[in-house]
C-alpha cells in the first residue's frame, strides 16, 4: 500500500495496527471506515463486527452515506479541491461523521486540525452528546509531524474541560 496517492496520505499499516487496539468492539457492532484508502484500518478490523466503508475513489462518497453505525473511524482528508479551489473540509467531515454514528467516532488528526477543535465547536458537539474520551499523541515521521488519535463518545465521560 502506498503512503501517498493522488495527494492523499494513506495511514501506514504499522500505525493502524497500534491504533485499532484502542477501540473496544462489541460483537455485531456496525463499524464504518469513512475513508478506506488503501485499507489500512478496514483490512484489520476484527471479525466479530459488521464492517462497512466509504472511499470516494472507489465510488462510495462518505457525504452520501446515511446509515447509522455504532463506531466510525477516519484518517479524513484534510483538504479537497472543489471547483479548482483547495478547501478545508474537516469540520464538515466531523459533523457528518457525528450525524451517522451512535456510540464512538475516532479521528486521526494532524496538529493543525487538532487546533480547529475550538471551545465553540467542542461545546456544540457536547450539546449533541459527544465528548472527547480518549487522546493518543503520535509522531508519524512519514508525515512530518505530530498526530492525534481522538475518540469522541456518546457513552463515555469527557477527559477535557474547556471554557467558551
Amino acid at each position: 500500500m502506498p503512503n501517498v496517492n493522488n495527494g492523499f496520505h494513506y495511514t501506514p499499516i504499522e500505525i493502524t495496527k497500534e491504533l485499532i487496539k484502542d477501540i473496544e468492539f462489541d460483537d455485531n457492532a456496525i463499524v464504518l471506515e469513512t475513508c478506506r484508502g488503501g485499507g489500512a484500518f478496514y483490512d484489520i478490523l476484527p471479525d466479530n463486527i459488521i464492517k462497512d466503508w466509504c472511499e470516494i475513489d472507489m465510488g462510495r462518497d462518505f457525504f452520501e452515506y446515511n446509515r447509522l453505525v455504532d463506531i466510525s473511524l477516519a484518517n479524513p482528508p484534510h483538504r479537497v479541491e472543489v471547483d479548482g479551489v483547495r478547501k478545508n473540509i474537516i469540520i464538515d467531515w466531523m459533523d457528518h461523521q457525528f450525524s451517522i454514528t451512535t456510540k464512538e467516532c475516532w479521528f486521526l488528526l494532524n496538529s493543525k486540525l487538532f487546533n480547529s477543535l475550538t471551545p465553540l465547536r467542542l461545546n456544540r458537539w457536547k450539546s449533541l452528546g459527544w465528548n472527547i474520551c480518549f487522546i493518543r499523541i503520535l509522531n508519524i515521521k512519514k508525515w512530518y509531524g505530530r498526530y492525534y488519535w481522538i475518540c469522541f463518545s456518546k457513552t463515555k465521560p469527557s477527559i477535557i474541560n474547556f471554557t467558551i
